[in-house]
């Protein structure tokens, strides 16, 4: 499949996904109205994630631009992943902010309905980040068995190729299994990162792995890594914040501009 048209099934997905998070906020427009007028900070809520979603948004455009701008598209391309992730935080932080907008409404179930397809967003976005880069762990395997003088599989394209899709699939199937069996949004909250914080300090490791080995030499995995280190201990930090600010309007205004902090090292270091 081509480049163009690869792009193209991501528009148009997007298209769709768009409608079917712009149909969530039509059902609930009143109650929206109804936070914007009453309860106070909700308006600075709205323009920091707005604003983050645009940057993420320009942030997708270009990293889509410079893939399909090189001499030859491949879907493991960090450009192209990256552009995948970033395309997946936009789609979280719509859902994040339908959230931030309604929870003091909406009745509980509605909410951990919400809650639930967030965090299976949260897993989907960072799929795509996982399954390439364990291609970095799998070769320094291979090389590592091969100083050792043992065959092994590992040195296969096609080996490779399958393994990471298997373990990415199975991840994503228990998480997915897991997030939607929970009961309330607590469980999910103590899940949540029981599975996000090991993901995030393995993309810390195999992105210092990389710098090691002078593996993507087309982007800064050094400075890529720093970002993604710095986000994980604001994902670690992020509930202790919340625990001394509570669900306010200026502990969503803190975390939204660390997160947009990290993720403008993430950027510079793919540019």
């Amino acid at each position: 499949m081509k480049s163009r048209q690869i792009l193209s099934l991501i528009i148009f997905f997007s298209i769709l996904g768009s409608l079917c998070i712009w149909f969530l906020y039509y059902l609930n427009f009143r109650i929206i109205i109804k936070t914007m007028t009453t309860i106070e900070g909700s308006f600075v809520v709205l323009s920091v994630i707005l604003t983050r979603m645009i940057i993420l948004l320009v942030m997708v455009i270009i990293m889509f631009y410079k893939w399909q701008k090189l001499e030859t598209q491949y879907l493991d391309d960090m450009k192209f992943l990256f552009g995948l992730f970033f395309l997946g935080l936009v789609f979280g932080k719509a859902i994040d902010l339908l959230y931030n907008l309604t929870w003091f409404d909406l009745n509980t179930v509605t909410l951990l309905n919400i809650v639930k397809v967030r965090f299976i967003l949260v897993f989907f976005y960072l799929s795509p980040l996982f399954y390439g880069l364990l291609e970095i762990l799998l070769v320094w395997m291979a090389g590592r068995k091969e100083e050792k003088k043992k065959n092994t599989k590992l040195n296969k394209d096609s080996y490779r190729k399958k393994l990471r899709s298997t373990l990415t699939l199975y991840i994503i199937a228990i998480e997915f299994f897991i997030i939607i069996i929970a009961p309330n949004s607590t469980i999910i909250g103590i899940l949540l990162p029981c599975m996000v914080i090991p993901t995030l300090f393995l993309c810390v490791l195999l992105f210092y792995l990389a710098h090691r080995l002078q593996k993507l030499s087309e982007i800064k995995p050094l400075v890529v890594m720093i970002g993604f280190l710095t986000y994980l201990i604001s994902n670690i930090t992020r509930p202790s914040l919340q625990n001394i600010l509570g669900e306010t309007p200026l502990y969503i205004l803190i975390s939204e501009i660390f997160d947009l902090i990290n993720f403008f090292v993430i950027f510079a270091g793919l540019l």
